[in-house]
């Protein structure tokens, strides 16, 4: 099962990849993210979930930025853990692309 699958009905975990960047309703976290392969993300903050299943070998990242009210949002997983230097490097690549200006782990 993905994070949010397992943990979909827990406003903590809906709430906690914004980490007090943005402020918004647990029910608005999922429903307003669009997500699409064309969107140019201008200032977008990345939030890194190591080990997001119970076996701690799963990695999760998820780069996030909000455009009025709408959420857009970049989403990978990986079935390694996020110190593999594949993992590792795909990240970085990622981070860069993207332009993200915050990581949250």
């Amino acid at each position: 099962k993905t994070q949010e699958q397992l943990y979909k009905d827990q406003p903590t975990y809906k709430a906690r990849v914004l980490l007090g960047e943005w402020v918004a309703s647990h029910d608005t976290i999922f429903t307003n993210i669009n997500l699409i392969s064309n969107y140019e993300f201008k200032a977008p903050i990345a939030y890194l979930d190591p080990a997001y299943s119970i076996g701690g070998d799963n990695s999760a990242l998820c780069v996030l930025e909000r455009l009025d009210n709408k959420f857009y949002a970049f989403i990978f997983q990986e079935k390694l853990p996020a110190s593999d230097p594949r993992v590792l490097n795909t990240i970085k690549t990622i981070l860069e692309n993207l332009n993200v200006h915050t990581l949250y782990i």
